[in-house]
C-alpha cells in the first residue's frame, strides 16, 4: 500500500490525502452550491421572503469567494440576473416583489455591491464590470439614489474596474464624481485629501490625452 501510494504520487503530483481531500470536498461543494441554488429558485420574486432571498444569494457569493469557485460565481451572477427581469415582468403579480418600496431597493443594493466587491475580490475583472452595469440598471429602474457611504465606496470599486479595463478616462471621470462627493458630503474633510483626489483625476486624463494625441 505504501509503494502504490508512494507511485501514485509521483505520477500525479499528490499525495493520498490531497486525493482524500479532493474526493470528499468536491461532492460537498456541490451539495453547497446545488442548495443555493435551489432556494434561489424557489424564494425569487416573492416579497414575503426577499430579505431570506437576498440573504442566501450574499452567502452564495462568500461561498464562491471562500472555494474560488468561479464558475459557479458567474452561474449565481446571471441567475440573480435572470430573476431580477423576471421580478419586472410579473411585477403585477400577487406578492410580487416592489422595487419602489424603500426596504426592497437596499436589500437588492446591498447584494450587487457584495456582488461588486466578490468579483474584484476574485479578480473577475469581466464580472465585476457586469455587476456595475447591474447597479446602474437597479438604480436607473428603482430610482433609488446610495447613501453616500455606500456611493462613495461603490465609487472606488467602479474606479478600479476601469483602471483593469484600461478605461483611464472613465477612471479618471469617477475619481473626479469621489471628489465631488467628498467636497459635498464630508464635512471634515482635509485639504490635502481634496487636493490628492483631484490631482489623481486630473493626472489620469492627462495621461488618456497624451495617449491618444
Amino acid at each position: 500500500m505504501i509503494i502504490f501510494s508512494l507511485l501514485l504520487s509521483a505520477v500525479s503530483g499528490e499525495s493520498q490525502q490531497d486525493r482524500t481531500d479532493r474526493d470528499m470536498l468536491a461532492p460537498w461543494l456541490k451539495f453547497v452550491w446545488e442548495s443555493y441554488k435551489q432556494c434561489l429558485d424557489l424564494l425569487k420574486n416573492n416579497n414575503r421572503v426577499e430579505k431570506i432571498y437576498q440573504d442566501v444569494a450574499q452567502m452564495g457569493f462568500r461561498f464562491c469567494q471562500q472555494y474560488n469557485r468561479r464558475p459557479e460565481f458567474r452561474k449565481l451572477c446571471d441567475t440573480i440576473r435572470t430573476h431580477f427581469q423576471q421580478s419586472q415582468k410579473y411585477s403585477q403579480q400577487l406578492y410580487s416583489v416592489n422595487f419602489q418600496l424603500p426596504e426592497t431597493q437596499t436589500l437588492h443594493l446591498e447584494t450587487r455591491l457584495v456582488q461588486l466587491d466578490t468579483a474584484i475580490a476574485m479578480e473577475l475583472w469581466q464580472e465585476a464590470f457586469k455587476a456595475v452595469e447591474d447597479i446602474h440598471s437597479f438604480t436607473t429602474i428603482s430610482k433609488k439614489t446610495p447613501k453616500p457611504q455606500q456611493l462613495a465606496t461603490y465609487y472606488n470599486k467602479v474606479a478600479l474596474v476601469f483602471w483593469k479595463a484600461g478605461n483611464y478616462v472613465f477612471h479618471a471621470t469617477t475619481v473626479l464624481k469621489l471628489y465631488v462627493l467628498h467636497k459635498e458630503q464630508k464635512k471634515n474633510i482635509t485639504h490635502a485629501e481634496l487636493t490628492r483626489l483631484s490631482t489623481k483625476a486630473c493626472k489620469f486624463i492627462s495621461i488618456k490625452n497624451s495617449i491618444r494625441f
